[in-house]
C-alpha cells in the first residue's frame, strides 16, 4: 500500500502476488472512493509515466492541523512523496521529495541511488544525501555500512548503469547509521557530520 497519516492511512493497495520484477516501485491502485493526482510546478499532471507530487482530496484527508485555518472543501492536500502513474493507472512510489538532491542542474532521488547500492553483496545499509558544493550546488553523497571499497563502490554504480550524475561523488564509511526511536535513518545526522567533515578539510 502507499499510506499517508494526514488522509486516514492507506491511499493505494497492491497485489503482490502480482509483483514483477519491473513494477518493485509499484504501490498500486486507490480504491473507488480514493481520490488522487499527481502535481508537478502547480499544474495537475495527466501524462503516463510523468512523475510529479502525490496528491489526494476528499473526506479522508484531515481537517486542518492543530492551530491553522481549516482546509477548503475539494482542495487538494500535497505529500511530499514525488510519484508517477504508468498506462493501467498504477501509482508508482519514487521517494520524497524532501529526500531528492540537485546536483549540476539535474535532480537526483536518493532511494534510486540507494536501491543500487544495496544490491552490492558487501553493502548491509546505506543512506544517500546531498552535501553543499560551490561548484554543483550540491553533491551525491553515501554513508555505507559495508565491508566494500569506496572505489569498488563506485565501480559498481557504473556496472549496474547508474548516469553518471547521480552516482556518489563522495562516500563514507560508517559503523551504523544514525536513527532515531522508530528506527528511522536521520540524514541530517549525516550532513551535519560529514559537512563539517568537508569543510575541516580546506
Amino acid at each position: 500500500t502507499y499510506a499517508c497519516t494526514e488522509a486516514a492511512s492507506s491511499l493505494t493497495f497492491h497485489d503482490v502476488t502480482q509483483t514483477t520484477q519491473q513494477d518493485d516501485d509499484c504501490v498500486g491502485t486507490p480504491p473507488d472512493h480514493i481520490e488522487l493526482a499527481l502535481f508537478e510546478r502547480g499544474r495537475i499532471v495527466t501524462a503516463p509515466f510523468e512523475r510529479g507530487v502525490i496528491a489526494t482530496r476528499g473526506p479522508h484527508v484531515l481537517n486542518r492541523y492543530w492551530g491553522q485555518p481549516p482546509r477548503r472543501r475539494n482542495e487538494w492536500f500535497q505529500t511530499n512523496d514525488l510519484g508517477y502513474f504508468d498506462g493501467k493507472g498504477k501509482l508508482y512510489f519514487c521517494g520524497r521529495l524532501s529526500d531528492s538532491i540537485r546536483t549540476g542542474g539535474e535532480t537526483v532521488l536518493a532511494l534510486e541511488v540507494e536501491r543500487i547500492l544495496l544490491r552490492h553483496p558487501a553493502i548491509v545499509e546505506c543512506a544517500v544525501f546531498g552535501l553543499d558544493d560551490d561548484k554543483f550546488g550540491q553533491v551525491v553523497c553515501a554513508a555505507l555500512v559495508a565491508t566494500a571499497s569506496v572505489d569498488s563502490v563506485k565501480e559498481w554504480c557504473g556496472e549496474q548503469g547508474l548516469a553518471g550524475y547521480k552516482r556518489p561523488r563522495r562516500v563514507y564509511c560508517v559503523d551504523e547509521l544514525p536513527r532515531n526511536s522508530s528506527g528511522k535513518v536521520l540524514k541530517f545526522r549525516l550532513v551535519e557530520r560529514f559537512q563539517q567533515h568537508e569543510r575541516s578539510k580546506l
